[in-house]
């Protein structure tokens, strides 16, 4: 009789359950939503993706984000494409280059807009001429790492044409081909620029990219068209995390070192807090999740003139705000 007893109970326990899920009663599953990011580890000024997922800021909107490590831009642009990632991470300079051959692809937010690069080269090199017949390291033909270097080259009067393209991979790619001596210049973020420099006398900042192209975008994150309207609420809670977690590491320097050091043990406490400080400049320009019109027009100016774009492509052609300002809506503007 007990057994019968408890055994009715348990049904009768399901059953309520079962009759008050629609109303909210029972917790729902997470959605899922697939991201790829596009360099092997985290950057320290793109960290709002992983501490938004390691700290639970997606999981408390019900999003279970999944990230998936890519070595390549072109990679993330074609996990989007196929389906296999529903957002991706990629430099501006590709995404616009993609958008002239489709109109299916879309920004939907910006939380690291404008780069925070430098040209490290060997010493030799000490004035932009100097760079003609050297080989640059880059990540792929056309990515961000061959334009802003060109785009600077052209604007103290050197033909990007006499100098040589090294495919070597991400800024630590290039930083390795440099140590090898394949390359003799290459595009790095400030924190592998200035580990790099420590331990390779030869090697300088040639350049900080950042005056020489102040407005040059850096990354967005992108969704094709058929995504957004069929995905548009996780996408919603995506977007709203990565503001949220911006505004995060704007306002706790020691949380985000903190974060940073466990992808990267070796590095130090001092060498991170000291480019945090460099970059914050920068991050602050994604504190309400970017989608600025003055940065997309410098970009696309210096595109245009490097000839890597042939169209004049306009802002809405490649921007979709409207999950950005749903999210304004409820965080509010910063």
């Amino acid at each position: 009789m007990r057994r019968w007893m408890a055994a009715l109970a348990t049904v009768l326990t399901s059953a309520i359950l079962l009759s008050f899920g629609g109303l909210g009663w029972a917790a729902e599953a997470p959605e899922v939503l697939k991201l790829a990011y596009t360099v092997v580890a985290p950057n320290l000024q793109d960290m709002d993706v992983f501490m938004g997922r390691d700290l639970g800021i997606f999981k408390k909107r019900g999003l279970d984000l999944q990230i998936t490590m890519l070595n390549g831009e072109t990679l993330g642009l074609q996990a989007v494409v196929s389906g296999d990632a529903d957002v991706s991470q990629n430099s501006h300079a590709l995404i616009y280059t993609a958008a002239e051959k489709t109109s299916t692809i879309r920004i939907i937010c910006e939380t690291v807009p404008i780069h925070s690069y430098v040209l490290v080269t060997t010493k030799d090199i000490v004035k932009w001429s100097d760079l003609e017949g050297k080989a640059l390291g880059i990540s792929g033909l056309g990515s961000i790492a061959q334009l802003i270097p060109q785009a600077a080259m052209k604007r103290h009067g050197v033909n990007p044409a006499k100098v040589n393209y090294a495919v070597v991979g991400g800024s630590g790619g290039r930083a390795k081909a440099m140590v090898s001596g394949r390359t003799q210049a290459g595009m790095l973020h400030v924190i592998e620029a200035e580990e790099l420099i420590a331990q390779e006398k030869g090697l300088h900042v040639f350049a900080d990219l950042r005056t020489e192209l102040p407005e040059f975008q850096f990354t967005a994150y992108i969704a094709l068209t058929k995504t957004i309207a069929a995905r548009r609420s996780a996408l919603q809670k995506f977007v709203e995390g990565m503001i949220e977690t911006k505004r995060l590491i704007l306002e706790n320097k020691k949380l985000t070192v903190e974060q940073y050091l466990k992808y990267y043990p070796h590095r130090t406490e001092a060498l991170v807090s000291k480019v945090y400080d460099a970059l914050r400049p920068a991050m602050m320009l994604g504190i309400n999740g970017g989608m600025e019109k003055g940065p997309f027009e410098f970009t696309r100016g210096i595109m245009l003139e490097t000839g890597l774009l042939k169209q004049r492509l306009q802002h809405e052609q490649v921007y979709d705000p409207s999950l950005t300002e749903a999210a304004l809506a409820i965080l509010g503007r910063k």
